[in-house]
């Protein structure tokens, strides 16, 4: 299964790296290009040059912020496939969650909001 995911930072590369170690197409994005192309150097990880290559069945998204997590939402809502799914494991603010759920649902797009917990050794496995 292809899997987007965005924001390969400290929580965010070690998560990535062990979807594709359990079998997952990862196409992998972040706002700095050289960490979104050092994740591409692991197998199963493909590094996307942009937040449209991330249209997936599932994305996921380890952002700082609700902002964040919105300004790549509504650049790959509108290239999402109806059914798809973004899951936000970042820690975004509840009210911009239920926002981002309301614009997702326009593009009939489920949003799980999902935060993650622990540190970046046990991302990383």
């Amino acid at each position: 299964m292809r899997v987007g995911f965005a924001g390969l930072g400290a929580m965010g590369g070690g998560m990535c790296r062990r979807l594709a170690e359990r079998g997952f197409d990862v196409v992998a994005y972040d706002a700095d290009a050289g960490v979104a192309t050092a994740a591409g150097a692991h197998p199963g990880v493909r590094a996307a040059a942009g937040v449209v290559e991330l249209a997936a069945p599932v994305v996921v998204t380890m952002l700082p912020d609700g902002a964040a997590v919105r300004q790549v939402a509504d650049e790959l809502l509108p290239h999402l496939a109806a059914g798809s799914l973004i899951v936000d494991t970042g820690s975004s603010a509840p009210e911009d969650t239920l926002a981002l759920g309301r614009a997702a649902a326009a593009y009939d797009v489920a949003v799980v909001d999902a935060p993650v917990s622990g540190s970046p050794a046990r991302a990383r496995g």
